[in-house]
């Protein structure tokens, strides 16, 4: 248990952008990811490359479907 590290959090929030899963910054620290790629959204290959480290953890808000009428 002493050597267990405390990850960082990573927030950032799904959405669908013309049938393409994107994943938009909510916290700053992702939104500083997203600066630095130079893009306003993060793929999954971003995404999997921030929690390849160890040292962050990414959350996901999931995207709900609305039921319209």
């Amino acid at each position: 248990m002493a050597n267990e590290r405390v990850k960082t959090v990573v927030r950032v929030r799904e959405a669908d952008n013309y049938g393409s899963t994107v994943y938009y910054p909510v916290c700053t620290l992702a939104q500083m990811f997203a600066d630095v790629a130079g893009t306003t959204t993060l793929t999954n290959r971003v995404l999997r490359a921030i929690e390849a480290g160890e040292i962050f953890t990414v959350e996901v808000e999931h995207l709900t479907k609305k039921a319209w009428k």
